[in-house]
């Protein structure tokens, strides 16, 4: 409804069902998993057209076993780890047509294929940093793991201060060795109960309130603070992260990006150059409208030229900004 029902979702001039496609494996070694999600809509309300979890035996000739088939939320399901091609499968409608099976299943042991890409995909984190929420007043309650929006930035900053002040301070050291003239952020308690940030520059006696500070600042204590969690979400997404950071700063918090990828899956989409240059051309995604209107989608070592110019000593950067990830065609409008 937010973003104007099924007919705004679809690409234009289409019809039919949105469909979605994940596959993925729950670890090393282990048989693909694919799992396959229909949206379609039935009087201007949506619906689950089709939903189906499977998973490819190791055996290149064994058929996908389906551990989730439903159509209009009436299907069956198989329980157990390794459901056998003739296993029993148990007729288990739900109660409406709009309902996931994933996620209804999902909360049942018995399917544990179902709860673990449940407990995955729940799991995610989806960055939409906001600098007006970053300085919001937060009750004094103490609070693991940043929000969406980071309106709670003050309540994580007093978690770490009071479990984990290894963490906070080389998170310290290391937005100091970005902003020089940083010298502590702090996050009080007041009477009324709410926390107030505070940062102190090294020129100065006094702190600032934290919504006098440089957006730029703040946005980096986020996701400094974000990146270096011991216990990341399975996969962090995270929009243009240049918004409000200084462009000569772009290439270090690439650089933790690609560090935090060693713990979990990282998604970002950007559109700065020097972000780039801290990042693998076999790493990067570049999209262009084509012709047709529609989305075409390459890695940047796909394209021609790119290897070479990268082994001359080029940047990534660089070459976007060359304009040598366009397409040879008329379609030029890189997203």
């Amino acid at each position: 409804r937010r973003r104007g029902g099924m007919r705004e979702l679809r690409s234009r001039g289409q019809t039919g069902n949105v469909g979605f496609e994940l596959k993925y494996r729950e670890h090393s070694g282990a048989p693909l998993i694919a799992y396959r999600l229909e949206i379609g809509e039935e009087n201007r309300q949506p619906i689950v057209e089709r939903e189906r979890l499977s998973w490819q035996p190791r055996i290149r000739q064994g058929r996908p076993r389906y551990v989730l088939d439903y159509t209009r939320g009436d299907g069956h399901a198989t329980q157990g780890i390794q459901p056998d091609e003739e296993g029993e499968r148990t007729h288990q409608p739900l109660a409406a047509a709009d309902l996931l099976a994933l996620n209804t299943l999902g909360q049942f042991l018995e399917h544990p294929h179902a709860t673990g890409l449940r407990t995955f995909i729940t799991g995610w984190y989806l960055s939409y940093l906001a600098v007006p929420r970053l300085v919001s007043g937060r009750v004094a309650t103490p609070e693991e793991r940043l929000s969406a929006e980071g309106e709670n930035l003050a309540n994580v900053l007093q978690y770490l201060s009071q479990t984990d002040s290894h963490r906070l301070n080389n998170i310290f050291r290391d937005l100091a060795q970005q902003v020089p003239q940083l010298e502590r952020v702090t996050s009080d308690e007041q009477r009324d109960g709410s926390l107030l940030l505070e940062l102190k520059d090294k020129a100065f006696d006094e702190p600032i309130l934290a919504r006098f500070a440089s957006d730029g600042t703040l946005k980096l204590l986020a996701y400094l603070i974000l990146l270096s969690d011991p216990d990341p979400p399975p996969l962090i997404g995270i929009e243009e992260p240049e918004n409000f950071v200084h462009p000569a700063l772009l290439r270090r918090l690439g650089e933790r990006c690609q560090t935090a990828a060693d713990n979990a899956q990282l998604l970002v989409t950007s559109h700065a150059p020097r972000f780039l240059d801290a990042v693998d051309a076999k790493q990067v995604r570049v999209l262009h409208r084509g012709d047709d209107g529609f989305a075409q989608v390459r890695t940047a070592a796909e394209i021609n030229g790119i290897r070479e110019y990268l082994f001359a000593g080029g940047l990534l950067g660089d070459a976007w900004e060359q304009r040598m990830m366009d397409l040879p065609n008329k379609a030029r409008h890189a997203s």
